[in-house]
């Protein structure tokens, strides 16, 4: 009998990314296993914060 795994919803993703080899890498949630693609390609997306000071607390 094949085992069958159960999708949890979750309010936030938290995504698991494997080291980037090609143009997209294949990510997937740890919460709930959700599956999404994400570009390797600098300027599609992704957002530089250059300049951002660490918070101490």
């Amino acid at each position: 009998m094949a085992s069958q795994s159960k999708m949890v919803s979750c309010d936030a993703h938290h995504w698991v990314l494997p080291a980037p080899g090609g143009t997209t890498t294949q990510g997937t949630c740890k919460h709930c296993g959700a599956e999404k693609e994400f570009s390797n390609v600098a300027g599609s997306g992704w957002v530089l914060r250059s300049g951002m000071k660490k918070q101490t607390a």
